[in-house]
This record gives structure tokens, C-alpha cells and sequence, in this order.
């Protein structure tokens, strides 16, 4: 009966230190390795706010892709009034285009934590405007405020630009800075 008793005492012992070597499998099943900067990729819907003389918030779309970050829908409410002085044909103006076009360059580098960090380089926005029958260009320049971080779980991202300058026809326009923040954009693409 001793003998009996010691070797289910020997084997309860053996049961449990084989529990000391038994992995667990990892909690997060939908981890992305840290060199995978391709989820930036893609096509975000969110919204922009735009602060100049005024504070608005606009619906906004673009994408991050090939050619870079292309901001397609930079709303022109707050640079149309410095360019077109006349107010009512600054609205007609905006009318026909209430939006311009900035194309960025960017990298970005991954972390283990689910971000990754996109360091954008803003070309020049340009645009062609009509004012009392005669055709001005414009041109806008940018700087990234807040350089673009993407979230991997919300499958989000979030930058700031600022205006720098604005000329028309080569003539620098007299102008406060204009800040487009992009807060939670979502990637329309991601899986």
C-alpha cells in the first residue's frame, strides 16, 4: 500500500512539471510582423478640419499608395478668399473648385506595438482660378506639422499639414497659415 501511495504521489509530481513546459499559444492572432509597412496602403474616408481665419470641419477623401499620400480633397474654402478678392466671385470660384490636389512623398517604418510612422514630404499644391475673365495661377505651399501615424488595430491614421505660402501668378499673397488636420481617417482597404 506504501508503495502504491509513493508512486501516485511520483506520478501527480510528473503531472504537474510537464505543465512548466507547455507553450501557450500567443493571444493576438492577428499580429502583423513589424516590417509589414504595406497596411498604410489604401484608400481612407474620414474627415479634415481646417483652421485659418475660421474652424471647419469637411469630409475628405484620399489615398496611400504608389504615387504617395494623394490629398484629393483639400478643401479651398480658407485659400479661395486670399486668391479672388472679389467675394462674390471667390464663391463662384469655389464653386468650381472647392477642392485642390496635394501630392506627398512619404516612407514609413514599422513598429512592434501595431503603429507605423509615415514621414511625408508635401509637394506644391496647384490650381488655376478665374477671376474677372482672366485665368491666375496659384500655387500653395505645405509643411507636415505632425508627421502621419497609422494605427494597425483601428485601421486609422492621423497628420497635420499647414499652408506656408500661397503666391499668385509668382505674387506671395499676404496670409495667416492654414492648418488641415486629419484626425481618424479610416482605410477604406484594409483588411
Amino acid at each position: 500500500m506504501k508503495i502504491l501511495s509513493i508512486s501516485k504521489s511520483v506520478v501527480a509530481m510528473l503531472a504537474l512539471t510537464s505543465l512548466l513546459f507547455i507553450s501557450c499559444k500567443r493571444d493576438d492572432d492577428t499580429y502583423i510582423k513589424p516590417t509589414d509597412v504595406t497596411a498604410v496602403g489604401g484608400e481612407y474616408s474620414g474627415e479634415v478640419t481646417v483652421k485659418g481665419t475660421a474652424t471647419t470641419k469637411y469630409p475628405t477623401k484620399f489615398s496611400i499608395g504608389g504615387v504617395g499620400i494623394d490629398l484629393y480633397q483639400i478643401p479651398l474654402n480658407e485659400i479661395m478668399p486670399l486668391v479672388v478678392k472679389d467675394a462674390t466671385q471667390a464663391q463662384a470660384a469655389l464653386a468650381k473648385t472647392p477642392y485642390g490636389q496635394l501630392i506627398m512623398d512619404y516612407s514609413a517604418v514599422a513598429s512592434e506595438s501595431g503603429i507605423i510612422n509615415v514621414f511625408a514630404t508635401p509637394e506644391q499644391m496647384k490650381f488655376d482660378v478665374l477671376e474677372n475673365g482672366k485665368t491666375k495661377k496659384v500655387i500653395v505651399s505645405f509643411n507636415v506639422t505632425n508627421q502621419p501615424v497609422y494605427t494597425r488595430a483601428t485601421k486609422t491614421i492621423d497628420f497635420e499639414v499647414q499652408s506656408t505660402q500661397i503666391t499668385v501668378d509668382g505674387t506671395a499673397v499676404t496670409a495667416a497659415p492654414i492648418n488641415y488636420k486629419f484626425f481618424q481617417c479610416k482605410n477604406l482597404s484594409a483588411k
